[in-house]
């Protein structure tokens, strides 16, 4: 039941801050796993940099790697 209601929460959730936001076309990074197109893992989650076009430079990736303060240790390791 996971995934029926994972899109929906995300799909309220776009619904949500359009209603704020000027750019009405806005929305969540999503990945189509269905998409035959795709080969793998989204290049938003597997590169450590990302090109920012509005700084037209690249930034370090904040989908990569992050930290989670709260969150026990895994086999010795800070998630």
């Amino acid at each position: 039941m996971f995934l029926p209601w994972h899109r929906l929460y995300v799909v309220q959730f776009e619904i949500g801050l359009s209603r704020h936001m000027k750019n009405k076309t806005l929305g969540i990074p999503y990945w189509d796993w269905t998409d035959p197109t795709y080969k793998g893992i989204p290049d938003l989650v597997k590169n450590p940099t990302i090109y920012d076009p509005i700084l037209k430079e690249y930034v370090p990736n904040p989908f990569y790697r992050t930290y989670i303060p709260s969150h026990a240790k895994v086999n010795n390791q800070t998630l």
